[in-house]
């Protein structure tokens, strides 16, 4: 998605019982490379209790990038958090994005994400297939 004007990143989330809350961020990039041209990581928000809505921010960007590639980071270890829906919305264009496996020893098991501790310290989730 181009984001010629503001946008958001929008998904439902909830932490299974008996797990704390985590904050969760996501970063966009516009190639599948350790290190693209472009990317946009964005702000972090909490995800606690039962299934709720969340919403973060994207600014405009000033370039015309494609930013396909969609990672998300949890800042805990050794928790567990549910997301579904996630989806990149720029004006009226609205794209769901499907997390696909984890990299760095990160957990996906169908829409229940974890990162343990013995996982690398850059752990993330992706939509890369």
């Amino acid at each position: 998605m181009v984001f010629s004007q503001a946008g958001q990143i929008t998904f439902t989330a909830s932490i299974p019982e008996g797990n704390d809350s985590v904050n969760l961020f996501f970063s966009l990039q516009n190639e599948a490379k350790p290190y693209p041209e472009f990317f946009i990581p964005t702000e972090s928000v909490a995800v606690s209790g039962s299934t709720a809505n969340y919403s973060i921010d994207i600014p405009q960007q000033t370039t015309n990038e494609d930013f396909s590639v969609v990672l998300m980071h949890m800042e805990k270890r050794d928790i567990s958090v549910i997301v579904e829906n996630i989806a990149l919305t720029c004006g009226t264009e609205t794209e769901e994005i499907t997390i696909v496996g984890g990299a760095g020893s990160a957990i996906k098991n169908q829409n229940t994400y974890t990162v343990p501790s013995s996982a690398e310290k850059w752990a993330y989730f992706h939509n890369i297939g």
